[in-house]
């Protein structure tokens, strides 16, 4: 009991679906049943370039991924959970803004200065 000041607590709440909610695909479910997926080698590789891709660069070898991108929305999806996470109260060590890992192992004090 004496530790709860010094712990972050998480607090999760469900919502139900309701009966008629329609299961809403994602982005990738619609380039999927669209066969707009980039999985051609010239289509990917533009829209890997390393130098910046866009659209309008890739619109000729990728013109079905870039059209869906561009104008297909996704369907605003049902939120399932909420979650919460709450800060500590109190801090043991109020100089620390990142606590330690617990697995790691230091065989050294670790202080500001070395760090």
């Amino acid at each position: 009991k004496e530790e709860l000041p010094y712990i972050s607590t998480v607090r999760q709440i469900i919502n139900e679906r309701p009966v008629q909610t329609p299961l809403t695909p994602n982005f990738f479910e619609t380039l999927l049943q669209n066969d707009c997926l980039p999985s051609d080698k010239k289509c990917s590789d533009c829209l890997r370039d390393k130098k910046g891709s866009n659209c309008n660069k890739c619109q000729s070898v990728c013109p079905c991924y870039c059209k869906t991108l561009c104008h297909v929305s996704v369907e605003k999806k049902f939120i399932s959970k909420h979650i919460t996470v709450s800060p500590p109260v109190y801090s043991k060590d109020p100089s620390r803004l990142v606590p330690r890992i617990v697995h790691q192992t230091w065989f050294e004090d670790v202080t500001p200065d070395k760090y």
